[in-house]
Parts: C-alpha cells; structure tokens; sequence
C-alpha cells in the first residue's frame, strides 16, 4: 500500500474513534504510524558482515551526495573497532576524490589503493583492491565510486562491470551496496533508487546531511514502496556523526 493511503487509514481509523482532537494527537497518531512503517518493512538494518572476509561495501550515486566523505567515516569506525581496513578510491574522474579519501585513510591510519597512472577504469582498481585484501588479510573493503546520474548509460555500465569484477572474488557479489543521497533531494532519491537497483541492485541506502533543515521524508517511501532499508545516517561533519538509523529519531525530527 502507498505509504499516504497507510497514513490517511490511519488518521481516518483515530478520528472515528474521536481521538483526534487536537494537533498534537495528530502528531502522535502520525509519528506512530510512520515507526510502525518503517520496523515493519525493515527500515533500519545493520550493514551486512560477508560469511568469509572481506567484507565488501560497494556505495554508489550521483556527484555531490558525500560518498567520499562516508567511505571515509565507515572506514574509521570499522578500524576503532579492531578491524583490518581498505580504501579502494575507484573515482578516477576527480583526482581531488582520490586525494580526499586518501587523507581519510592517513587520519584513519588504514591502506588505500589508489589508480595506477593515468588508469581511467575503475574496475581494475576494484579488482586490485579485492585481490589485496582477500591475499593479506584484510576483514572491509570499501569501495568509492565515481558520481553519476542513473540516466547516464555509458557511466551506469561502467558500474555494472565494476560490480561484477567483485562477484569474481566473492559469491553473490558485494556484501554491501549502498545508494548515497543527500536529504535535501526529496522525491528524486526514489527515482535514483528505483533505477540504481534495476541497474546493479542496492542492498540500502546512506542518507547524508540530516543535520540541517532537510526532512528527508522521503525515506518512508523508499522503505514502504521499495523496501530497501536505511543502513547509514549522516548527521554531521565529525566521524561520529555518521550513524545507525534509527526510526524514531527519525520520525522525531521529521514531524517534530
């Protein structure tokens, strides 16, 4: 069901029973039924560990999301907690990405492999950061993507062959496939969801910069209609402000 017909049922089902009688038992009403959306159709899920390592997270999406940014932030928690991590800077159209995420490395003190030389393919990066890992040890890999818009065939292609070099290494691809979107994109974060996971699949999406005045309502779409969950919140610039997602807090600041 639509996730506006599922809130207008509801509504409708507490006004009869004369519940509604001021706004904040409008809110309420409002606030229960979007939780009860989101831990029904699996809202919030923890990233997902590979039955044998490494542990391959894969994020995806278009310029401008803060997929760098995120890769580093995940790959300094997973060292905190004891893991052996690896960067694979695979945007080989901005060497400023390369050299961003190479400073999270250094801050994070976990490896990076890098483009060779004038190496435009990304997948070959991927490759040379899996076969490292799987050959030296390492528990995550986490794989940084050029930005590109789903409408781009050329651009979404060369995903797809990056995606399938990782099923060369491990069975069933990718532990991990996130989409990034920034909250402030409202409903276009469903028609890159849609299309991103027609193209290679998605696992879930990281929803960057909940700190400012975007809601991100759109997030109980992508949950409801698509149902893929929420795995990584923004919500700052400091390491620790990448996040879990958790619904109420969410829903929280959504309706207020």
């Amino acid at each position: 069901m639509d996730t506006v017909d599922i809130v207008m049922d509801d509504l409708r089902a507490e006004a009869t029973k004369e519940r509604l009688r001021t706004e904040e038992d409008i809110k309420a009403t409002l606030k229960g039924t979007l939780v009860r959306v989101l831990n029904e159709k699996g809202g919030s899920a923890p990233l997902s560990v590979g039955s044998e390592a490494p542990t391959v997270v894969v994020f995806v999406g278009a310029n401008g999301m803060g997929k760098t940014t995120t890769v580093g932030k995940l790959g300094t928690r997973y060292k905190k907690e004891g893991k052996k991590v690896l960067l694979a800077a695979c945007d080989t159209f901005r060497a400023a990405a390369v050299e961003q995420l190479a400073t999270w490395a250094d801050r994070a003190e976990v490896d990076i492999v890098k483009p060779l030389e004038g190496a435009k393919n990304p997948s070959s990066t991927a490759f040379r950061a899996v076969k490292k890992a799987q050959e030296e040890g390492y528990d995550v890999v986490i794989i940084d993507t050029s930005g590109r818009l789903h409408t781009n065939h050329n651009l979404m292609g060369e995903l797809r062959k990056l995606v399938s070099v990782v099923k060369k290494f491990k069975e069933g691809g990718a532990d991990e496939t996130l989409l990034v979107v920034d909250a402030s994109i409202g409903r276009n974060a469903m028609s890159q969801a849609v299309n991103f996971r027609e193209e290679i699949g998605l696992t879930g999406l990281a929803v960057t910069k909940l700190d400012g005045t975007a809601r991100a309502g759109f997030v109980v779409s992508v949950v409801n209609d698509l149902q893929l969950p929420i795995k990584l919140v923004g919500v700052g610039e400091k390491v620790e402000d990448l996040r879990d997602f958790e619904p109420e807090f969410f829903v929280e600041g959504l309706v207020g």
